[in-house]
C-alpha cells in the first residue's frame, strides 16, 4: 500500500510543479476545473446522486457557478470570510458528531455542502494564481504546508499517538499525530515566511500563529470528508488515485485551509484582494 501510494506521488508530483509554473491563468483554470469536477462526481456519489445525468447536472451546475462568481468579481474577501465562517461551523458538527448515523446515508442537503467545500477552493486557487505576481510560489508554499502537516500528523502519530482525536470519525488519527502536524506546518511555514515571502518580524510571528491555525483547518477538512465517507458507507470517495482513493480524498484538507490561507495573505499585505 505504501509503495502503491508512493508510486502515485512520484508520478503525480512532477506533473503537478510542471503545471504551476508553466501555465498560464487560463490554463490552470481548466486543469484546477477538471480536478474540481471530478471531486465534484464523487461528492454527488456522497449525496446519494447516482444516476451519470444528474451527475452530470451537478457538475456543470457547481462550475457554472464557480464561472459567474469569477466574473463578476464576487471572489472578494467577504466571499472568503463566509467560505471559512462555514468551516468553522463543520467544526461544530465533527464535535457534535455521535457515530449514530455511520452508513445510513447523508441529508438531503449533502449536495450543497459539496458546492460550498469544492467552489470556493477553485475560486482561492485561481485567485492567487490571477492577482499576484508569486502565486505560483505562494501554491506551493500552501500545499507544503498542507504536506508537512500531514506528513508530521503521520509520523508522529505511528510512533507516539496513544490519545483518539475523533475516533467515531477517524479512528487513526491521534492527539500525538495533531501536534506533529502542527511542528511540521509551523516549520516550513517559518522557512517559507523568511525566505520566500520576506516577513518581517511582527508579521512572521503572526504568521506561524496562521500557519498552525491553516493546518488546524486541514485536519477539520480530513475529518468533515471522512464524515460524510461514514454516513454513505464508503471507505475512500473513489479509486483513481493508487494507493490514495479519490480526487476528495486528496483535496479535502486543502479545501477547508484554503480560506484562511488566503485571508491570511490578505492580513499580512502579501496578497490584494477585492
Amino acid at each position: 500500500m505504501l509503495k502503491t501510494r508512493v508510486i502515485t506521488v512520484a508520478v503525480l508530483l512532477p506533473l503537478l510543479l510542471l503545471a504551476l509554473f508553466t501555465l498560464d491563468t487560463s490554463g490552470l483554470a481548466i486543469v484546477f476545473g477538471v480536478l474540481v469536477a471530478m471531486a465534484l462526481r464523487e461528492w454527488a456519489v456522497f449525496s446519494a446522486i447516482d444516476s451519470v445525468p444528474l451527475q452530470s447536472v451537478y457538475i456543470v451546475t457547481g462550475l457554472a457557478v464557480a464561472a459567474l462568481v469569477w466574473h463578476y468579481g464576487l471572489a472578494s474577501v467577504e466571499f472568503f470570510i463566509l467560505a471559512l465562517l462555514f468551516w468553522i461551523a463543520a467544526l461544530l458538527r465533527l464535535w457534535r458528531y455521535s457515530g449514530k448515523q455511520d452508513g445510513q446515508g447523508n441529508s438531503g442537503l449533502a449536495w450543497l455542502d459539496g458546492y460550498i467545500v469544492l467552489l470556493p477552493a477553485l475560486l482561492g486557487l485561481l485567485v492567487l494564481v490571477d492577482r499576484d505576481a508569486s502565486s505560483p510560489s505562494l501554491i506551493l508554499i500552501f500545499l507544503l504546508i498542507i504536506w508537512f502537516a500531514d506528513t508530521g500528523a503521520y509520523l508522529v502519530g505511528r510512533k507516539w499517538g496513544r490519545h483518539k482525536l475523533a475516533p467515531e470519525i477517524s479512528p487513526g488519527k491521534t492527539i500525538e499525530g495533531l501536534a506533529g502536524g502542527l511542528a511540521g506546518a509551523m516549520l516550513v511555514a517559518a522557512v517559507a515566511g523568511m525566505v520566500f515571502l520576506a516577513l518581517d518580524a511582527g508579521r512572521l510571528a503572526a504568521w506561524l500563529l496562521l500557519a498552525a491555525l491553516i493546518a488546524l483547518m486541514s485536519v477539520a477538512g480530513d475529518l468533515f470528508e471522512s464524515l460524510y465517507k461514514r454516513r454513505a458507507g464508503l471507505k475512500d470517495s473513489g479509486n483513481i488515485l493508487p494507493g490514495h482513493g479519490g480526487v476528495m480524498d486528496r483535496i479535502d484538507s486543502l479545501c477547508a485551509a484554503l480560506p484562511l490561507y488566503i485571508l491570511s495573505l490578505h492580513g499580512l499585505g502579501v496578497l490584494t484582494l477585492q
